[in-house]
């Protein structure tokens, strides 16, 4: 109902985020996007402050320590969602930790490999 528009809380109310891994382009497009929807971008990774890191993949030392900490990691891609759909959206589509990294398989095309094949 467009009367209660008026009413409605920022996207990122009570949020405070640290960016990692991306370049300073990207991350001045971050800060103003957080910012201008209610939160508060910190440069330094604060245990005491950080609610989130916003970082490309699970290395680098602030992840480590984010992880150290138990603050949420995402993707970039959240914060633009997020702000597109009007609400914070849930992190779990968006999160970045070790376990969930994804590696390819590497094709083995030996002679070796081929001879294990049943022509039959």
């Amino acid at each position: 109902d467009p009367r209660f528009l008026k009413f409605k809380c920022p996207v990122f109310l009570g949020l405070t985020v640290s960016v990692s891994q991306l370049n300073r382009a990207d991350k001045a497009i971050l800060k103003k996007k957080v910012e201008n929807h209610g939160g508060t971008y910190l440069a330094d990774l604060q245990m005491d402050s950080t609610n989130m890191l916003i970082c490309m993949s699970a290395d680098g030392p602030k992840y480590t320590y984010a992880q150290k900490w138990k603050i949420p990691c995402v993707k970039p891609d959240w914060i633009f969602k997020s702000v597109d759909k009007g609400y914070a959206l849930p992190i779990d589509k968006f999160k970045i930790d070790k376990t969930n990294k994804a590696s390819s398989p590497i094709k083995d095309t030996s002679v070796d490999a081929l001879a294990d094949v049943s022509m039959c």
